[in-house]
Order: structure tokens, then sequence, then C-alpha cells
């Protein structure tokens, strides 16, 4: 199995699950209307990022997070709230 990765086709959220040389497993989802995502879903929903932003967040406590077993997921608000947060404004040369 490759490594899993993620793509926005035709405005259409689509996450890569599982991957070989011969089979592609992929998820479709309209990730607006999800409460929880996971970590690839993150990734897809934010359009940028990685799986070491989101593992940065988590360990300096910047963004809430649910684990289930191995599994990792993010509320889709707290995602956005960490966004807006992050927010630079034309105005605004504090965060520079």
């Amino acid at each position: 199995m490759k490594t899993v990765a993620q793509a926005k086709i035709n405005n259409k959220n689509k996450v890569v699950v599982a991957e070989t040389d011969q089979t592609r497993i992929i998820v479709e989802c309209d990730l607006n209307k999800k409460k929880w995502l996971s970590l690839e879903e993150a990734i897809v929903y934010m359009g940028a990022g990685s799986k070491a932003t989101l593992q940065r967040w988590r360990d300096n406590f910047e963004i809430p997070y649910a684990k289930i077993g191995k599994i990792i997921v993010y509320r889709r608000k707290d995602i956005d709230d960490k966004l807006e947060a992050a927010l630079m404004k034309p105005d605004d040369t504090s965060k520079a």
C-alpha cells in the first residue's frame, strides 16, 4: 500500500484512502456536511496543509481533536475557527 493521498477534483472533495499498483479506493463525500473529519479529510477540506501541520496543531493544543483507538478526527467547526483566527487582513501587521 502507498501512503494516503488526497485530491480535489471537479470542485468535489475526494479522498484516496488506499492505493496499490492495481487498486485505488476513493471516497467521495461533501465535507461541508460532515461534522467530524478524518486527518485526510481535514487536509482536503482546508485545501492546504499536511499531516505534519495537523500534528503540530495537536502537539501545541492549537486545535481540539478526538482519538478513538488509532483514529484521530477533527470537528469541521474547529478547523474553520483555527483558519479564521489565522486570517490575515490588509491592515493587520501584528501577525506578520
